[in-house]
């Protein structure tokens, strides 16, 4: 049994070495993620929000060519970025929460345009292929486009726009339309659009554009599973260093092999119901450390030892665990985790032997490790859902696979 959790621990990994992500082409002042200072070189995952300090400037470059240049004082997310090569499942979604950015597409959009996604408040931006443009937001959301078709779509309406004048988006119920520009939003758009960057190729005429968008832009014609716009203000991102703490009960299982010291024939019930109080800290956006209390329930067993008729049998289980936790966010509010470490553990039987109770009791020191799934409800409330497995005397194990909450701070 313990060999085929093994084995399904090790397939769970498998899914995050296929997640993109981006590299940080080039950096004008200071930028963060999470909190953390972030460096040129340096790589980006799905899940990550980038914020650029005033006066900074980020270059993007995403692993299907796709490059960002994000303008001072602006925050993007990457909710969910999926590149295969051109296959089906190809997918971009980011989310521009404050400030300026210059997109120009990449594999993604030329291979699978239904499937890109740039979204702020107030729209969601889609193209119709190979495409530069620029987007700011500040009270409202300010689109200007430099060669190829956006379309833009909120509450209001669904429109495609095609180089010229830059369009404005006060609201998620406002239709887009040409507006003066306030002269921040033209200093932003001057200075995205001063960045030297990559050509694009395959960029359908105007004239060809504007047909696909009459039959592409649709409200109806969006796929079914295309991310909705925003419409009211944006989620806040995810906390990336946290203390955290919380409680999970589930089923256990203790290794039968424990009672070979308590009966020499006989049967032995090793499933139970265990439960986990912890608590850690995250100091690092994949890297934290955690701290529990592991009760891992009690296995029940009836025989004989050596002749000797044994009833009523209960082993109990319990420790404290010490873990370092690497932490994976999978877009908006997923994240995966694997733990490993040491658990300090007790054991205590109780039975009876020929009428004559008997309570031994042993402890010792073993290996621990486990992964989980995360999902949080709020910012700082997730549901958890892992499975551990804990060394106890030699050789033997315990497994203990739980679902329940942390709050973190």
């Amino acid at each position: 049994m313990l060999r085929l959790i093994g084995a399904g621990l090790l397939a769970l990994t498998l899914p995050a070495a296929a997640l993109a992500s981006a590299i940080v082409e080039s950096l004008k002042g200071s930028a963060q993620v999470g909190g953390a200072p972030v460096r040129q070189g340096e790589r980006i995952f799905t899940g990550a929000s980038l914020a650029t300090a005033p006066g900074a400037q980020a270059r993007l470059r995403f692993d299907d060519g796709m490059e960002i240049v994000l303008g001072e004082s602006s925050r993007l997310r990457l909710v969910d970025f999926r590149h295969t090569g051109g296959g089906p499942n190809d997918r971009v979604v980011l989310d521009l929460l404050a400030g300026s950015a210059r997109v120009v597409t990449g594999g993604i959009a030329r291979s699978n345009p239904t499937q890109f996604f740039l979204r702020t408040p107030q729209a969601s931006f889609g193209v119709l292929g190979p495409t530069d443009f620029s987007v700011v937001v500040t009270e409202g959301s300010y689109v200007s486009v430099s060669r190829g078709t956006v379309i833009a779509a909120n509450r209001a309406a669904t429109v495609s726009l095609t180089p010229g004048p830059a369009t404005a988006i006060a609201s998620a119920g406002s239709t887009p339309e040409p507006r003066t520009l306030p002269p921040p939003v033209a200093s932003s758009l001057t200075a995205l659009g001063t960045v030297p960057v990559a050509p694009l190729d395959e960029i359908a005429p105007p004239a060809q554009a504007q047909a696909r968008a009459e039959t592409q832009a649709a409200p109806t014609s969006r796929p079914s599973d295309a991310p909705p716009p925003m419409t009211s203000a944006p989620r806040a991102p995810r906390l990336d260093r946290f203390v955290f703490a919380g409680a999970s009960a589930g089923a256990s299982n203790i290794d039968d092999a424990m009672t070979r010291g308590l009966i020499t024939s006989g049967d032995v019930k090793s499933d139970s119901t265990g439960f986990k109080v912890f608590g850690g800290w995250q100091f690092h956006r994949y890297f934290g450390v955690e701290a529990a209390f592991v009760d891992l329930g009690e296995a029940k067993y009836y025989g004989t030892f050596n002749g000797t008729p044994i009833t009523g049998g209960k082993l109990k289980v319990n420790g404290l665990n010490f873990s370092v936790v690497a932490r994976l966010p999978l877009g908006e509010r997923f994240a995966l985790f694997a733990k490993g470490g040491a658990f300090v553990w007790e054991a205590e039987a109780k039975d009876t032997a020929a009428g004559v109770p008997f309570t031994p009791k042993t402890d010792g020191t073993g290996g621990s490790g486990g992964i989980g799934f995360s999902y949080e409800i709020t910012r700082n409330i997730e549901l958890r859902t892992e499975a551990e497995i804990f060394g106890i005397g030699d050789g033997d194990k315990a497994a203990l696979f739980s679902l329940g909450f942390a709050l973190m701070f």
